[in-house]
């Protein structure tokens, strides 16, 4: 048992290390989505960690569904790497299972472009036309998945 905690673990930890090989960062705005990761995913024994590669933004969501109903949604302000505990709110480790994520980037808004915004929703407009032009109109996010085998980690990436 304990050679196949290990043999999973040492893929685990080959698997987050490849995520590690492209290396890109840049403000919000300099992003062409499709191409580049939002964030670089970092596994421990205790929890997942997701090292955002990108600046510029107010704050970043976190959402993880898991087995047996698991719901985690969770905001973290920039500067906060989003992270996730392998442990619930009693000290026990999460259930084995397959666990889907999703990183959503909340662009930062200056006051003046937020000003126009809330004008436009009051007159009845949504405030595409704006965004865009402030290269807000396409959100930015990222998604994936890991797996708890055994109790430990192992990540899709």
């Amino acid at each position: 048992m304990s050679a196949k905690r290990w043999t999973m673990g040492a893929l685990g930890l080959a698997i987050g290390m490849a995520a590690w090989a492209g290396d890109v960062s840049g403000p919000v705005g300099d992003m062409s989505r499709g191409r580049e990761r939002i964030s670089r995913l970092a596994t421990g024994s205790a929890g997942v960690e997701w090292l955002p590669q990108i600046s510029g933004y107010d704050r970043l969501v976190l959402n993880v569904s898991g087995p047996g109903g698991l719901v985690f949604s969770h905001e973290f302000k920039a500067g906060v790497d989003p992270s996730m505990s392998l442990f619930d709110a009693r000290g026990q480790r999460l259930a084995d299972g397959d666990y889907t994520w999703e990183l959503r980037v909340v662009p930062r808004v200056d006051g003046a472009l937020a000003s126009q915004l809330a004008e436009a929703h009051r007159a009845g407009g949504d405030g595409v036309d704006l965004a865009r032009a402030a290269g807000l109109a396409s959100p930015l996010v990222e998604s994936g998945h890991f797996a708890i085998a055994g109790g430990a980690l192992v990540s899709a990436e």
